[in-house]
């Protein structure tokens, strides 16, 4: 009896630990009316719309997909040669073989699941912090509408998971301030390592945020040390076990890919310092007088750090900038005091920019997480300004500026003004119907050979992006089809392809509302080309695409 006891105890803890975490103040309302429960649903319904309205596959979706495939039909080891972070791909290649669907549905249902949990973590977040009912709807509208976030809704990223799961761990460290529980440890550590496992950079919130305990004023001193104490311990043990798993277990995703993000984030630092001083020499070689030249390494930072701004300033759109405005106009709009979310907002900023420092190289999808750390203050202070009795300091024209943002948000997410790649979807299905089944395809759009159904090896398609102009005629003449996207002004490309020998035949050309196209080329003699001897290695590892 005292046995079953403990575990009736042990079960009762668990159940209690998961129901504090998803804990919503309005259990009471139907589930329509919860501001979490709805940025999940209209979040997913977001991403179902975008996706149907979509032309293609981005850029690194085929990458995933064929890991995807691979992992399915060959296992961990050789998802990992395709990609070598292969946790989103396997967990795409097991739904998609759980569920007898293709790797692109199965990417497309995980996708819109992270959609749902993003949705609502980022609401979660805002009530954990402090804001109150106005202040999670207005979460949960910003959180559907936002711009910057929407116009990913359509790819096939583990980005969705990595932002998901990063602000699902800052809710669950600011509830570890509250008091320290194993279970809430345990539950703190394994939202850390899924994000993780999708972005490593991932890894360093989690090993340095832990540090906002020590500056928990609730708190007595001795008790924030033992607070912190107790996490760092369960963090170092638990690292040691994935560090030293390798050896043990056959595959030891977490161990390898630690080892393999300290090893790639020492060399980024040390690599930093160099790019810095190149810039400075640059700088002080062909801008700068003889009289300024004291002050480069001040216009290398001052130079980087408004090139940073304004890329964020940019993924956060005008109507937020400008309902922002309003709010601080009112004082309403100040960062929350919790000492996790601002170390958290803090890590997160400085992990950024040292990789655009050392890269030079910024898209607003590495800003996302910043902008959604920041914009969580934005909604307790819009949350504020709309509650009574403030919500009756705001005239008619106030009321009709948030209302025509709210809708210039809408419109702004969900739609997409710019030239469709409506030339793509047509030229798959001519390769669907018109080439052999097995037929070897290359293209510099690599979505073009991968859901028509062709073989490829994946290396030939990775350079054929940026390089194809430069490809050897050797290596195009061992396929069958080439489906090569000439851009409108890449005359370059277009001279190359014009160029090729008589064995290339175009059969097809199909343009878009730009100029874009796509020129589809029959090779003749290429099957006998890959029989031989130069071409072993590249038929033994090349992707035998199971996609009809």
């Amino acid at each position: 009896m005292p046995e079953f006891s403990d575990r009736a105890n042990t079960a009762a803890m668990r159940l209690t630990a998961a129901r504090e975490f998803f804990a919503d103040p309005t259990l009471d309302t139907p589930l329509w009316r919860r501001p979490t429960v709805l940025a999940a649903l209209l979040s997913a319904l977001s991403g179902v719309l975008l996706i149907a309205m979509g032309d293609g596959l981005n850029n690194d979706a085929t990458l995933y997909l064929v890991s995807a495939d691979v992992f399915r039909l060959q296992g961990w080891e050789a998802a990992e040669n395709i990609y070598h972070r292969p946790f989103y791909p396997a967990s795409i290649g097991m739904l998609s073989g759980l569920l007898g669907i293709s790797a692109t549905a199965g990417a497309y249902v995980i996708n819109l699941l992270l959609m749902a949990l993003l949705g609502y973590a980022f609401v979660a977040l805002v009530r954990e912090l402090g804001g109150k009912g106005n202040a999670q709807w207005v979460a949960a509208f910003i959180i559907v509408s936002y711009p910057a976030l929407c116009a990913y809704r359509d790819y096939i990223i583990r980005d969705f998971g990595y932002w998901a799961f990063s602000l699902l761990a800052l809710v669950q460290l600011i509830r570890l301030h509250q008091g320290i529980r194993l279970s809430g440890l345990l539950l703190w550590l394994a939202l850390s390592l899924l994000a993780t496992l999708l972005r490593p950079e991932a890894a360093i919130p989690m090993l340095v945020t832990p540090i906002s305990l020590l500056f928990n004023r609730s708190l007595s001193l001795k008790d924030r040390a033992l607070a912190c104490l107790k996490i760092y311990s369960l963090l170092a043990a638990c690292l040691l076990m994935a560090l030293l798993g390798e050896p043990v277990v056959e595959v030891d995703p977490v161990g390898t890919l630690l080892q393999n993000t300290l090893k790639e984030y020492t060399g980024f630092v040390q690599q930093l310092g160099h790019n810095l001083g190149l810039m400075k020499a640059n700088l002080t070689e062909h801008v700068l007088s003889h009289y300024s030249r004291e002050f480069a390494n001040l216009g290398v930072f001052l130079l980087l750090l408004g090139i940073l701004v304004a890329k964020t300033l940019k993924a956060f759109s005008a109507p937020i900038i400008l309902i922002g405005l309003f709010v601080s106009r009112r004082r309403l709009l100040h960062l929350p005091r919790h000492a996790a979310y601002r170390t958290t907002l803090l890590v997160v900023t400085v992990v950024v920019a040292v990789f655009f420092a050392q890269t030079q190289f910024l898209q607003t999808r590495y800003l996302i997480l910043i902008t959604l750390l920041l914009l969580v203050p934005l909604c307790i202070g819009l949350g504020q300004l709309l509650s009574s009795p403030l919500n009756m300091t705001i005239s008619r024209n106030g009321r009709l500026f948030l209302i025509g943002m709210a809708v210039i948000l809408v419109f702004d997410s969900q739609l997409s003004f710019g030239y469709r790649d409506h030339h793509i979807p047509p030229a798959i299905e001519w390769l669907k119907s018109n080439t052999p089944e097995g037929s070897w395809i290359y293209a510099n759009e690599q979505q073009l050979a991968y859901l028509s159904g062709g073989d490829f090896y994946m290396p030939h398609l990775q350079k054929a992006k940026e390089h194809m102009a430069e490809e050897s005629v050797e290596v195009l003449s061992g396929y069958d089809f080439l489906a090569v996207q000439i851009k409108k002004r890449d005359k370059k490309l277009a001279k190359y392809v014009a160029a090729l020998p008589q064995n290339f035949k175009p059969l097809l050309k199909i343009s878009n509302s730009r100029g874009d196209q796509i020129v589809i080329i029959q090779v003749q003699g290429g099957r006998e080309v890959r029989q031989g001897k130069d071409w072993d290695d590249i038929r033994a590892a090349a992707f035998a695409n199971p996609n009809p």
